[in-house]
């Protein structure tokens, strides 16, 4: 699926932006219609463009070759083809007034200024203006000036226009299972495939690039996926098999594949087999398996892998020492969490001087500990400085640091033992970002609490809440996953809505602007 919509198109004069894709139906070849002081036409597919030449002047109007000219810009479509205009008896050096009727209505002018299309406004050498309906083009063109595609006074402009349309979004569909990481998202889609979108400077979106996309791309080689996870600059999942296959940054052997070598395309972990779930920290990554063990590979400075020592990461996955029955896992940053038999919960790693691992402490653990106070816990959230769970009967549970209103309880006081979440209820699943939480509750509404830096709990508003909050226009929530000032969820019809900071394009929907209520991932 496509990122980056381009179309190899010419690039002479000015470009209008609207409707559809078209191609011209008058042939290069033919003999172009022609008059002075009057309207000429060019029939193109969809109807008629039609040229008011100035008074005294000719004017001569053909379809250009599309193949001879450079890239629109990304995401624009070509609704009527390259329209060449050609003005003869101009004054040289002297300008020339015209108008454009375009079949259907546009959305903006460009032109072509060195090489690249440029905003095409009145800027004392040439310009134009689009009328209120978005179908009229009015011209102001100098002969030698900008535009004219001989540069020369010579009493001839040759102006090209463009008319374009802005590609409609595709919402991505089909999705079963996503994931958040600090700068890119991923999500795995019916039948397998694995679709990624965001920042891609270490290849984390796994398309054989290193460019970032702001709509989902298809990673390269993963195919029959039940599971993902991403990290902050790498991605895992889990294919047909119970093998596991990561991609991206791989300095400290978070790919699991025994080199440090980072990979722009999936590569296989070794000796991981029967794997059921996936999970991705900040250079680690960690495998749930058939029988309830764990498996962990990439950095151990902080004893995230639960080794039961701190020191170098292994060059393949070790077993997580002290923990069987385990059912479910979560990770972020340098800490873990894992689900055992029975709802209870175990932690371990880094980022525990604000009691984020839950054992009524503030000492990191490089093995496994119990998290106190919480039983019956149905799902598991490790943040980076907080952790969740949500317990049955659909109430949740928080600890570790509390700035913002990490922990939902109605105040701004750190806690290493487990607090209730104030007023939730119903909740399903519930996900911890950098400074901030959200849990789908009953309906699937989602509810978050915490920092709303950038938009992050999906109000509409950027006010903090160290309480539960309604996310605007979210109904139908099956899943949720936060990460660093954003959230995304899983709809029941299979799309994908994300919320908050979105410089890098990992909210998918098209576009790096920041949003405070949820859009909709495209491809």
């Amino acid at each position: 699926m496509r990122a980056i919509r381009t179309r190899k198109v010419a690039m002479f004069g000015a470009v209008l932006t609207g409707a559809m894709l078209m191609t011209v139906t008058a042939a290069c070849g033919t003999s172009p219609p022609s008059g002075s002081g009057s309207t000429v036409t060019l029939e193109v597919d969809g109807g008629t463009v039609g040229v008011t030449v100035p008074t005294g002047l000719t004017a001569t109007v053909a379809s250009a070759d599309l193949g001879e000219l450079p890239a629109t810009p990304d995401g624009m479509l070509v609704p009527f083809g390259a329209i060449r205009i050609e003005l003869d008896g101009v004054a040289p050096g002297g300008t020339a007034h015209l108008t454009v009727a375009l079949p259907s209505p546009v959305d903006s002018v460009r032109k072509l200024v060195g090489g690249s299309w440029d905003p095409f406004a009145p800027d004392g050498d040439t310009g134009a203006t689009l009328s209120p309906d978005g179908q009229t083009v009015s011209l102001d063109l100098r002969d030698g000036g900008r535009g004219d595609e001989d540069g020369i006074a010579n009493g001839t402009i040759v102006d090209p226009l463009l008319p374009l349309q802005i590609e409609p979004l595709v919402p991505l569909q089909g999705v079963a299972a996503i994931s958040t990481g600090e700068l890119h998202a991923c999500a795995v889609v019916t039948g397998g495939t694995v679709e990624c979108w965001g920042g891609n400077d270490r290849g984390q979106l796994g398309d054989g690039s290193t460019t970032d996309s702001n709509t989902a791309v298809t990673v390269t080689g993963v195919v029959g996926a039940t599971a993902v996870a991403a990290g902050f600059e790498h991605s895992c999942a889990v294919v047909t098999g119970g093998t596991v296959q990561c991609w991206g940054r791989n300095n400290r052997r978070q790919l699991g594949d025994g080199s440090t070598a980072d990979s722009i395309t999936a590569v296989t972990v070794t000796g991981v087999v029967g794997a059921t779930a996936i999970g991705a920290g900040y250079d680690h990554s960690c495998a749930l398996l058939l029988g309830g063990t764990v498996k962990c590979w990439g950095d151990n400075t902080w004893g995230q892998l639960g080794r039961g020592f701190w020191g170098p990461g292994p060059a393949t996955a070790v077993e997580v020492v002290d923990l069987v029955g385990a059912t479910a896992i979560s990770m972020n940053d340098a800490s873990t969490c894992a689900l055992v038999a029975g709802g209870n919960l175990k932690c371990w790693g880094i980022n525990n001087d604000a009691g984020n691992l839950g054992d009524g402490t503030y000492i990191d653990a490089v093995a496994p500990v119990d998290v106190v106070g919480v039983s019956g816990a149905t799902a598991v959230a490790a943040g980076s400085t907080h952790s969740c769970a949500v317990v049955t009967g659909g109430a949740a549970k928080c600890w570790g640091a509390n700035y913002h209103g990490l922990l939902g309880d109605g105040t701004n006081t750190d806690s290493p033992l487990a607090v209730d979440v104030f007023g939730l209820s119903g909740a399903t699943a519930i996900s911890t970002g950098r400074s901030h939480t959200c849990a789908v509750a009953a309906g699937g509404a989602v509810q978050c609490w915490g920092s709303n830096y950038l938009g992050a709990l999906g109000t509409g508003s950027g006010t903090n809440s160290n309480v539960p909050v309604t996310a605007t226009g979210v109904t139908g929530a099956t899943a949720v996953s936060a990460n660093v000032f954003r959230t995304c969820v899983l709809i029941t019809d299979g799309t994908v809505r994300c919320w908050g900071w979105n410089d890098r394009g990992q909210l998918g929907d098209g576009t790096n602007t920041d949003s405070t209520t949820a859009v909709t991932v495209a491809t």
